[in-house]
């Protein structure tokens, strides 16, 4: 499993969707960065290998 992976699974955890459709109907991808800081706003460390342990 990649750190995108993991961090996709935390971020579902805690209710953050990693895909979203714009205005425009385009699918796009929310940066790892994005991931990380909301995750940790949740008390989740910002370290995905670290936080599924």
């Amino acid at each position: 499993m990649t750190d995108r992976d993991t961090l996709v699974r935390l971020a579902r955890l805690v209710g953050v969707e990693a895909h979203y459709t714009d205005a425009l109907g385009q699918a796009r991808e929310v940066p790892d960065e994005t991931l990380r800081a909301l995750t940790e706003a949740f008390g989740v460390s910002a370290e995905p290998a670290r936080a599924a342990a």
